[in-house]
């Protein structure tokens, strides 16, 4: 090889993670604004007007940050689900007596790697992070939620605990608060959402699969679950200002619940890895008081 050659050859190897994440950047900037597009007709109740209605929007340079921050968080986001894929993340077994096990599951057409930020910052703190790969994410919100019920009962019988934590990001998170809607209880103290369109998002329109269609706006499936209902968990929100696959933003808003809106101009994905979100998180984790099967079998 010419020495202009390799020169060429090394300008292409430093280039090319710059241009995949630029092209990333421009395609989160884009669906930011057909987002946006998409909602401009959409009227807030009551319970989102309390979180969104008396919120301006970030400044035109704030919100270029932000769309910039979004596409490497986005960036960094592929790279892990895509070695994940490959080489699956592992947290270790959870075990009785360790910490409260927090069951972590990720969104439409993600996988475990998107969460494993957090859980990494969960095992930290002494919790022990369940990663959680739905079946498959184009089936049936429904169909996952039965099986997340199921290994539910596993997780709790193997880490001794009465009941657990749920964190999940997008779908994720509808996929949690359905489950808490059953009739048999799923055994959780807590189901914390991220940026989850609990009310149909209007991009849901562009996806695949019988999820997509039930994560629609107006969904017969949304309709069976309607934001009112109460289920055997108590729920926490946290939702970004410039959600790019939420649609409207202020969708991600159950009544009743403690919604909290992220202060950083951030999309659907940064949300996941912002210190900001992990303290919320571990902060509602710190108010249980978990309590473990075998405490309530010997009265504790």
């Amino acid at each position: 090889m010419s020495p202009t050659q390799i020169l060429i050859l090394s300008l292409a190897v430093i280039a090319s993670p710059v241009l995949a994440v630029g092209a990333i950047t421009v395609g989160v900037w884009i669906n930011m604004r057909m987002a946006r597009f998409f909602e401009r007709k959409d009227t807030q109740d009551p319970w989102q007007e309390r979180v969104f209605g008396v919120e301006r929007r970030a400044g035109f340079l704030a919100r270029g940050r932000g769309v910039v921050r979004e596409g490497l968080w986005q960036s960094w986001a592929w790279a892990n689900q895509g070695r994940h894929f490959v080489l699956p993340f592992r947290f270790p077994e959870p075990v009785p007596g360790g910490g409260l096990p927090v069951v972590l599951v990720a969104g439409y057409v993600e996988n475990g790697g998107q969460m494993v930020g957090i859980g990494r910052r969960l095992a930290a703190e002494g919790y022990q992070p369940v990663l959680l790969d739905l079946p498959s994410t184009l089936q049936p919100i429904e169909t996952n939620v039965a099986w997340l019920a199921a290994r539910l009962v596993e997780i709790r019988a193997q880490s001794g605990y009465e009941r657990l934590a749920y964190v999940g990001h997008s779908m994720g998170g509808v996929v949690g608060r359905v489950c808490t809607l059953r009739t048999e209880d799923p055994g959780l103290a807590l189901v914390i959402t991220l940026a989850s369109p609990h009310r149909g998002t209007h991009v849901a329109s562009l996806g695949l699969g019988q999820s997509a269609r039930d994560m629609q706006r107006e969904s017969a499936f949304g309709k069976r679950y309607p934001p009112e209902a109460v289920g055997h968990a108590p729920i926490r929100a946290v939702i970004a200002r410039e959600d790019n696959i939420v649609s409207p933003a202020w969708s991600a808003v159950l009544p009743n619940v403690e919604t909290v809106l992220a202060s950083a101009p951030l999309g659907h994905t940064g949300i996941l890895y912002e210190a900001e979100v992990h303290e919320l998180v571990l902060g509602w984790l710190g108010e249980l008081q978990p309590v473990s099967a075998t405490a309530v079998a010997v009265g504790v």
